[in-house]
């Protein structure tokens, strides 16, 4: 059995690190891809073009991160919707896709795309709002990351978690940590009596 992802997980992930390259895996070379978006229309049949598409929506924005996604199977073809928040020159912004494809071994062979567009969102719901976790004598070997990271769990996508930490070890784990869940590092600042504080938005 392979273990190869399927190419939804591949055209997803790809998507959303922003890795074209990457993305070519999900497509056979020779893909029907045709995709509607606000005043345009696409229809062309290789892989190649279809990541040149991708890349003029994506190649632009910054901070991507996946709101929700569903997939699942239609008769004999493959749907898939998701929706992104991402960031072009720091405007926030929300896109949804929504996919139709056909799939032969691990790679689409046709793939039909309905586009909502970049739309305006303001900041996220929430934003702006910080919650403080005075961390005391956690530490990141005696349970700071399993906290850090149920703290993160408690809170709505869009606010801030501050953690308080005499851990200098927290430098360099909390911030890998909380990048790896999809979240976004605010600031990191030095304190009095070797405190560090690190400011995290939850991303999803």
């Amino acid at each position: 059995m392979s273990s190869r992802p399927g190419p939804v997980t591949t055209l997803l992930e790809s998507l959303l690190r922003k890795d074209f390259e990457g993305l070519l895996a999900a497509l056979d070379p020779r893909v029907r891809f045709r995709a509607l978006a606000p005043g345009e229309s696409v229809d062309v049949g290789s892989a190649d073009e279809a990541v040149r598409v991708f890349r003029k929506w994506f190649g632009d924005k910054d901070e991507l991160g996946l709101v929700f996604s569903e997939a699942e199977p239609l008769v004999d073809r493959v749907q898939l919707r998701y929706r992104l928040r991402l960031r072009r020159t720091g405007e926030p912004l929300l896109v949804e896709h929504r996919l139709c494809g056909d799939v032969e071994g691990d790679r689409f062979v046709s793939l039909d795309l309905l586009c909502s567009g970049f739309r305006p969102c303001g900041p996220a719901p929430g934003a702006g709002t910080v919650h403080r976790f005075e961390a005391g004598e956690l530490g990141c070997g005696t349970g700071l990351p399993r906290e850090f990271r149920a703290r993160l769990g408690q809170i709505p996508v869009g606010p801030q978690l501050e953690v308080v930490t005499r851990d200098p070890a927290a430098r360099e784990d909390l911030p890998s940590l909380a990048r790896m869940l999809g979240h976004r590092v605010v600031a990191m600042e030095p304190g009095p009596d070797g405190e560090i504080t690190i400011r995290v938005e939850r991303g999803k």
